[in-house]
């Protein structure tokens, strides 16, 4: 019987480098996922990240970056599809650059953040769904105010408190910069 009882010692202990490899292979395909999820999709894991990478496609012309940083997937492909109001994304980002001064920007400094009453996350949705007849999923959207670093013209100085919004959707946020939007949602009478 002893012999019955270091077989079964011996084929418990045998499964233990299994059991630790499969969680190993398990968590390896998480990080894997994860990775791809944070680096291919558009958006970005804070809102820090999104105001300072939005600033970086401002200042550099980058329509890619710039799209990252205020479409959704979904918002990006549907928009361009429609060609809304007779222009694709593409030209509304280029308009948007020419509106722009010339100055290049850095260093994003937050003073504060305030998350704003679900409703507007609600108003957003429907917003987007009506001007544009895509839909997609907004679980928050945040008020902003920060400072940027800038140079125009040579001289380096630093703009006084921005205030803007970031909404976040699929678990990352995005800088809101569809002002159609931020009209309809009435956002600059807070």
């Amino acid at each position: 019987m002893s012999e019955d009882r270091s077989k079964d010692y011996v084929s418990e202990k045998g499964n233990g480098p299994k059991v630790l490899i499969i969680a190993g292979i398990v968590i390896l395909a998480l990080l894997i996922a994860f990775a791809i999820y944070a680096f291919l999709t558009p958006g970005y894991m804070s809102q820090k990240q999104v105001l300072n990478n939005y600033y970086k496609a401002v200042s550099k012309e980058d329509a890619r970056l710039y799209k990252k940083c205020c479409y959704t997937s979904k918002w990006s492909k549907g928009y361009t599809q429609d060609s809304v109001k007779g222009n694709n994304l593409d030209q509304i980002i280029a308009d948007a650059f020419t509106m722009q001064s010339g100055a290049t920007y850095s260093d994003v400094e937050i003073i504060s953040q305030e998350s704003l009453d679900d409703r507007y996350a609600d108003s957003m949705m429907e917003n987007v769904e009506s001007l544009y007849g895509i839909k997609i999923k907004v679980s928050k959207i945040s008020k902003v105010n920060f400072t940027v670093n800038y140079t125009l013209g040579g001289v380096d100085d630093k703009t006084g408190t921005l205030t803007r919004y970031c909404y976040k959707s699929g678990g990352k946020w995005y800088f809101l910069s569809d002002t159609d939007v931020i009209i309809s949602m009435m956002l600059e009478e807070n």
